[in-house]
């Protein structure tokens, strides 16, 4: 049985380069990651996959004005740093139908072999 990771307000504050807690508690409440802490215990914690959504929601909300609807093949490019999707992505290439976003079908053997060899990885 696998068990929900969780991060401590101070581990929180030194991955966002926060100096102190009331930083962190302010990070949360506008992301809205929850807070929780143990029955009779001051120790609070932070479930991780809230707190690394959270701190990348301005990076996904950038990534969707900038590609609309292929926003999250993006991201993927982006989080599994996949440099060769990243600037198929930049430059419009649609790899799985072989033509760029504008509409344009490589017509020609010399153009489709060409279009191929750019996009092969």
């Amino acid at each position: 049985m696998k068990m929900i990771q969780t991060i401590t307000i101070p581990e929180a504050a030194a991955l966002l380069n926060f100096k102190d807690a009331r930083s962190v508690k302010k990070f949360c409440k506008t992301n809205g990651i929850p807070i929780f802490s143990e029955d009779k215990s001051n120790r609070k914690y932070l479930i991780r996959s809230h707190f690394e959504y959270g701190s990348l929601k301005k990076f996904i909300q950038y990534l969707k004005i900038k590609y609309g609807g292929t926003w999250f093949d993006a991201f993927k490019a982006y989080m599994n740093m996949d440099i060769l999707s990243i600037a198929q992505i930049e430059h419009g290439i649609c790899v799985e139908k072989g033509k760029k976003k504008d509409g344009y079908v490589p017509k020609g053997h010399h153009e489709i072999s060409f279009l191929k060899s750019l996009t092969a990885k």
